[in-house]
């Protein structure tokens, strides 16, 4: 697990990667001292623990940012106080308050690993084994049980067909718009009454016999209901 720690207060900061360290001896964070510093290259880690009341831009405003990425790290917030929960609803994957405890933090990493394996998918792809992570992948389609999975930055082709995929893909993120294609909900763009539109601009057309399901789906994924 790629792991970054962001704190202007070093006693703070070496106190947290001290825990991290002991929780699992193989742990090399990486420390950051400002959230600029960390803004750049946050793409490299899997999670990031960040200190919310620092120097502009603070934690919670490089955070914001961050969650506009389709590729970002885990945020956990660490923080002396809880007033900024309402604040980061749907930015911040969990918070720990300082002090923080051994306890706590073993808490908040179990859940980062539970996390990131539902996130990993590892896919037979012609005799080789290829581990994706979910929200990598825009969409994919079968056509005669040749399956051409769509990423942000390629595309794969190999034999499966849907139903394997499905089976395989974690269900709060995909839907099919139609019987030859699986979507990730993540990276729609804007969907009417015929076609769903990704973001790299792929137009997939919605079914009649699939549209109901599909909106419901949609527009509960948008809600943060499913």
């Amino acid at each position: 697990m790629r792991i970054a720690v962001c704190d202007d207060e070093q006693r703070d900061l070496e106190q947290l990667c001290e825990l991290l360290m002991r929780y699992d001896s193989a742990c090399m964070p990486v420390r950051f001292f400002a959230a600029r510093e960390l803004f750049a290259c946050a793409d490299r880690f899997d999670v990031v623990f960040l200190d919310i009341e620092m120097q502009a831009p603070n934690g919670y405003e490089v955070a914001r940012e961050l969650s506009e990425r389709t590729r970002r790290p885990l945020i956990v917030f660490v923080t002396h106080t809880s007033a900024y929960a309402v604040q980061g609803y749907g930015i911040a994957f969990r918070y720990l308050l300082k002090p923080v405890t051994a306890d706590a933090l073993a808490a908040v990493l179990k859940a980062v690993e539970a996390e990131l394996r539902a996130n990993n998918i590892t896919l037979l792809i012609d005799g080789t084994e290829h581990v994706l992570d979910v929200r990598e992948i825009l969409y994919l389609e079968v056509q005669n049980h040749t399956a051409i999975l769509h990423l942000q930055d390629g595309m794969y082709t190999f034999r499966a067909t849907l139903k394997d995929l499905t089976a395989q893909l974690p269900e709060r993120y995909f839907c099919a718009p139609q019987q030859s294609y699986l979507v990730n909900m993540q990276h729609i763009r804007s969907a009417d009454a015929l076609s769903v539109v990704m973001v790299n601009g792929d137009r997939i057309p919605l079914s009649r016999r699939k549209r109901q399901d599909f909106q419901h789906r949609f527009h509960n994924f948008l809600g943060g209901t499913t």
